[in-house]
């Protein structure tokens, strides 16, 4: 489990010794790498409900991500060597986890490199099993990891019992998602740019407004 954003809950002992000296925007993210380096194990509440404001336009909604991705770049810079001692020298698997986690913006700029591939395979003469990274795996590989990728959506709503009159807009979701890669690039390229960006917050809604959605 990892801290994240206003859904998670921390003693102020804890707050006190370890979020100290935090440096990344996305100081929930490097708390828990820091939690995670001290042995210090985080929870998960599966059944916890917490009501978070949403940006409501795309440029606020780029801005927050751009920062989050920036707090990728930093933390996994940062704190990535030190995750992989523990993992290969110490035999914890788990700060493995947390070191995959931390590099996201990394997965989804090969996942990026993977979909330019198979376009230029498409349109050019450019043969993808001779391209360095895609060639590793065989193309059903890749096949599968693309449908799972695009399905898990999907599967995430049923499991929740969203209504299905809410599926169609998952078009959208396709959509969104391919903004994350030149995101993420811009994320690397202003890596060190330290500004917070101010999600705003427009609505109030009571508890019994919250239950009617």
């Amino acid at each position: 489990a990892v801290l994240g954003g206003t859904g998670f809950a921390i003693s102020i002992d804890l707050l006190e010794k370890y979020a100290l000296g935090l440096t990344s925007l996305t100081e929930d993210l490097e708390l828990t790498v820091k939690l995670n380096l001290a042995g210090i194990k985080i929870g998960w509440l599966h059944d916890v409900k917490v009501y978070d404001e949403k940006p409501l336009t795309f440029r606020d909604s780029w801005n927050q991500r751009l920062r989050w991705m920036r707090g990728h770049w930093s933390v996994a810079l940062k704190y990535g060597l030190s995750l992989l001692k523990k993992t290969f020298l110490e035999g914890k698997l788990f700060m493995l986890d947390m070191f995959f986690y931390a590099i996201s913006p990394l997965r989804i700029l090969l996942g990026g490199l993977i979909l330019l591939f198979l376009f230029l395979s498409h349109v050019s003469d450019v043969n993808v099993v001779s391209l360095p990274y895609p060639g590793v795996l065989p193309f059903w590989f890749w096949f599968a990891v693309s449908l799972w990728i695009w399905l898990y959506p999907f599967l995430a709503l049923l499991q929740e019992r969203v209504p299905i009159k809410a599926f169609p807009y998952m078009v959208y979701l396709v959509l969104w998602s391919l903004t994350w890669i030149p995101l993420v690039v811009q994320a690397l390229l202003t890596v060190r740019v330290r500004q917070w960006s101010h999600t705003k917050h427009t609505r109030a809604l009571s508890f019994k407004e919250v239950n009617k959605v």
